[in-house]
């Protein structure tokens, strides 16, 4: 099964666009206002729709928004970036996982988080 959608979400508007698949392989193509989103199928509000997720630090809970740049190209190739995002549209915490060819670890790295946090 070949799995791929596309989600665009504009934050100034609160419009989202989704192109993609459901669970039996049907196309689905729906735009929507988040602020109206009550008033959606269920198929949209438990399947489209982001949702919130535990932070990756400490307690609480936001909005993932995950950017994934290209194998090949641009500032940084691979690289995917987690941003939570607040109910004040705020960053609360962000996720770096870096892509690319990996480096030989030394003595001094293994044991590492594979991944990087930073507090916002």
């Amino acid at each position: 099964m070949n799995l791929s959608h596309s989600w665009v979400w504009e934050p100034k508007t609160g419009k989202v666009s989704y192109e993609g698949k459901d669970k039996d392989g049907k196309p689905v193509k729906v735009t929507y206002l988040r602020s109206e989103l009550s008033s959606q199928p269920d198929a949209v509000k438990n399947e489209v729709d982001p949702a919130m997720h535990k932070l990756p630090v400490g307690s609480g809970s936001a909005e993932l928004v995950a950017v994934k740049y290209p194998a090949e190209g641009g500032y940084t190739p691979g690289d995917t970036w987690e941003l939570y995002v607040g109910k004040d549209n705020r960053v609360q915490q962000l996720v770096y996982h870096r892509g690319g060819p990996k480096n030989q670890a030394s003595s001094s790295q293994r044991g590492q988080a594979t991944r990087r946090q930073v507090l916002c």
